[in-house]
């Protein structure tokens, strides 16, 4: 029997080849030599790592549904245990969500977002590898709404507080400063 002395761990080594020889007592000795391959199996013990990208931006008022990005991660396990899922953990307080995450990592926009009511979406995205039990991450994903010139100039005219026959005219911008 053949029994390992230490632990194998796949992701460091995932094959061995071993040099077994037997010999008898007798005389003349006799021996025979079998070299053994061995392949360490993998277990679920390493969870995903989110690659990225952690920021995404797009222009404010475009028009939805409109897909934003895709997510990357990578898990060092390998088959179904390296296989990562993708779910967003934390929708926005609003009954009708503004993203949507798809198990393939792909971000949607899926409504019109508007820079002056919120220049940034900060969202929390699960990794799932699809081992048993699964290994889980989480990540932060902020999603940047870029400014727009969607607001027109208003005249304001006070109201006079002189004879003067001049007339002065202030112009403000909605937000101001932009």
């Amino acid at each position: 029997m053949l029994r390992a002395a230490v632990s194998l761990d796949r992701e460091t080594r995932a094959t061995y080849q071993i040099r077994v020889e037997a010999a008898d007592s007798g005389q003349p000795p006799r021996s025979a030599v079998v070299v053994i391959r061995v392949r360490v199996r993998d277990v679920n013990d390493n969870a995903p790592e989110f690659v990225g990208p952690r920021e995404l931006a797009l222009p404010e008022n475009t028009e939805p549904p409109v897909v934003l990005g895709r997510l990357n991660a990578t898990d060092a396990d390998e088959g179904v245990n390296s296989q990562v899922l993708f779910t967003l953990v934390q929708p926005t307080p609003d009954s009708s969500p503004l993203f949507r995450v798809d198990p393939d990592g792909t971000v949607t926009v899926l409504r019109r977002l508007d820079r002056e009511q919120l220049s940034q979406h900060h969202l929390t995205v699960r990794l799932a590898d699809r081992g048993q039990p699964p290994k889980l991450t989480d990540a932060q994903l902020t999603v940047r709404v870029l400014d727009e010139n969607d607001s027109p100039p208003r005249i304001v005219q006070p109201a006079p507080n002189s004879s003067a026959p001049a007339a002065r005219i202030s112009i403000y911008t909605h937000p101001p400063g932009k």
